[in-house]
């Protein structure tokens, strides 16, 4: 059930093909993004309906350790912590601003279009996810990590 959960959470803006292509991305998305464990748990914790299960499930180091890279319009997932790597796939930009970003992309747990919305905090965004709609957040990696 975790697994699944974790998947689905992965799989979300991804296209079901890969395209070389490096251009017509989101500009502010570009580069290397980390999950980031305490602002997703703070978000969790202001959610009073996440059921005790999940909850607990959440935060025993559930967060905190997947990777996003955006490298024009392709995207890319990783964790840190097991063999587990989307290699990059195609999303589609549906709107750009200077306060977020509308993003299309194929879910293949799902097998749906979905999209996402993502919003800019100081040097990170956030994603809803979950059934319990509290949102993920991702900060940017340096370039000289």
């Amino acid at each position: 059930m975790i697994r699944f959960v974790l998947i689905a959470l992965l799989t979300i803006a991804l296209n079901s093909s890969c395209s070389s292509d490096t251009s017509g991305g989101a500009e502010s998305l570009q580069g290397i993004w980390k999950s980031n464990a305490l602002k997703t748990l703070e978000s969790m914790n202001s959610i009073a309906d996440v059921t005790p299960p999940a909850r607990e499930i959440f935060e025993a180091e559930f967060f905190g350790h997947l990777y996003v890279e955006f490298r024009g319009n392709n995207v890319r997932y990783w964790l840190d912590d097991e063999d587990f790597d989307t290699g990059f796939t195609e999303y589609e930009l549906l709107d750009e601003s200077e306060s977020r970003v509308i993003i299309r992309g194929w879910d293949s747990v799902l097998e749906e279009s979905v999209v996402d919305t993502l919003t800019f905090e100081d040097d990170c965004y956030k994603v809803v996810t979950s059934a319990f709609e509290f949102n993920e957040y991702f900060c940017r990696v340096p370039e000289d990590s």
